[in-house]
């Protein structure tokens, strides 16, 4: 916490000093756009400018005149004049996240999208490349939403995706489902675990074998700090587990916030970190207190599970996105098993379809996967079009100042403490034990 207040408060001035300043900027998106009214809102990480007293990487939030298609981690290039963001209240909050500066874009014909950059490693563009062709074979499998789904789900690419499908799982509070998480990875190494162990492997090598698949996904889909939070996350309890010692998720969860933030102290303003680790926190702290013996059903676990990591990350989706829905438990509820059925079986179907001679193999587990994106579509199109007839449904959060935020965070920290604790984490078993 030190190393990143330092970190934060040497930027801050160097920043603020770039107010006035005109230039050419190319950034990657760290957050959610947020659409109100006529503009579109984004935070960019800025990975390269023309200006030569320019800090290596800082943040500015833009605001776009008219509806501009941005999306999570994409790359984008601009021209404009920066300002410092604590000249508005409305800005207020964006200090705390570590922005200091802001800018205008009158038109969204003026932003470009330029591919990754020449700066990246050759390995990254090796992995964007199989990305890109992995979904190329899906979509050439799954025409329509069903395929632009299981891409964006298993795979991390969006190109499919209309703007509309990207609209209904927003107001549906689904939106976390296209954006890859820990979710995701958490996939993957259960249903590889699950296999290996059919094999007969033992731990050691179910371990190792899990551990490299995981890493190589990592690569595929991007690491993203969501994924990484995973990946640390997973590396730490596996290796403590392989070594006969015992693993505490408190500090499971903190040895990954400490490992994505000692070397980036900006990655605490990416909204996909903190709705990773805020869900996860969740799960943690909030879930052992909500679970009871007489409650181990399925759907009452999955149910507690979803209301643990959608309390949890409520701050941060009405900071990021700027609505909160309130359909978001129920649409959770449905969505999130159709999700492991569309991440696992699109995976396989994706690699299978790869393969030379054996392409047709994979088309089975794809259309499986495509009718679990179906499902999951249906779903967000009825919820979209109950938020249509009751808008209230869909609370307008506006900007919440960081008071704000940090008050809703203390209620649930209280919330925490204030319920009994149910269960306690047995780190041998995984389970919740009274």
């Amino acid at each position: 916490m030190l190393a990143n207040y330092r970190a934060t408060t040497d930027r801050m001035l160097p920043q603020q000093a770039l107010a006035g300043s005109a230039g050419s900027f190319t950034v990657q998106v760290t957050d959610l756009p947020q659409y109100s009214g006529q503009t579109t809102g984004f935070t960019g990480r800025v990975i390269g400018c023309d200006l030569p007293q320019a800090p290596d990487e800082f943040l500015i939030y833009f605001t776009v005149l008219g509806s501009a298609d941005v999306q999570q981690g994409q790359y984008i290039a601009v021209s404009t004049q920066l300002q410092r963001a604590d000249e508005d209240q409305i800005f207020d909050s964006f200090l705390g996240r570590g922005i200091f500066l802001r800018a205008f874009v009158p038109s969204a014909d003026q932003l470009v999208y330029p591919p990754v950059p020449d700066s990246d490693s050759g390995m990254a563009t090796f992995w964007a490349d199989a990305r890109r062709q992995l979904a190329d074979g899906v979509y050439r499998q799954l025409p329509a939403q069903a395929g632009g789904a299981v891409c964006a789900m298993s795979l991390g690419d969006k190109r499919y995706l209309s703007a509309d499908t990207k609209e209904a799982y927003a107001a549906a509070g689904i939106s976390h489902l296209l954006a890859l998480s820990g979710l995701h990875v958490a996939v993957v190494a259960g249903l590889l675990t699950a296999l290996l162990q059919l094999l007969g492997l033992g731990y050691r090598v179910n371990t190792l074998l899990c551990a490299a698949v995981c890493l190589a996904y990592g690569a595929l889909v991007g690491f993203s700090p969501s994924v990484v939070r995973a990946l640390c996350m997973f590396f730490y309890a596996r290796s403590a587990l392989l070594f006969y010692k015992s693993v505490d998720p408190y500090t499971l969860l903190g040895v990954a916030a400490l490992v994505l933030t000692a070397g980036d102290p900006l990655a605490v303003a990416d909204v996909r970190l903190l709705l990773s680790l805020g869900a996860t926190a969740g799960l943690v702290l909030l879930l052992p207190r909500l679970q009871r013996r007489r409650s181990r059903g399925p759907v009452a676990a999955s149910l507690c599970q979803t209301l643990a990591a959608t309390l949890c990350t409520l701050p941060v989706a009405a900071v990021s996105v700027g609505k909160v829905s309130l359909l978001g438990l129920l649409s959770n509820l449905v969505c999130i098993p159709l999700c492991g059925i569309v991440v696992s079986l699109g995976l396989i179907g994706a690699l299978l379809t790869a393969l030379p001679g054996v392409g047709s193999v994979g088309f089975l587990p794809l259309v499986i996967s495509g009718l679990a994106a179906r499902g999951i579509e249906l779903v967000a199109g009825q919820m979209y079009r109950f938020v249509q007839r009751f808008p209230w449904l869909l609370v307008d959060a506006g900007t919440p100042t960081a008071l704000t935020v940090i008050g809703v965070a203390l209620i649930l920290l209280a919330l925490m403490l204030w319920l009994p604790r149910r269960h306690r984490f047995d780190s041998d078993r995984g389970t919740g034990v009274k």
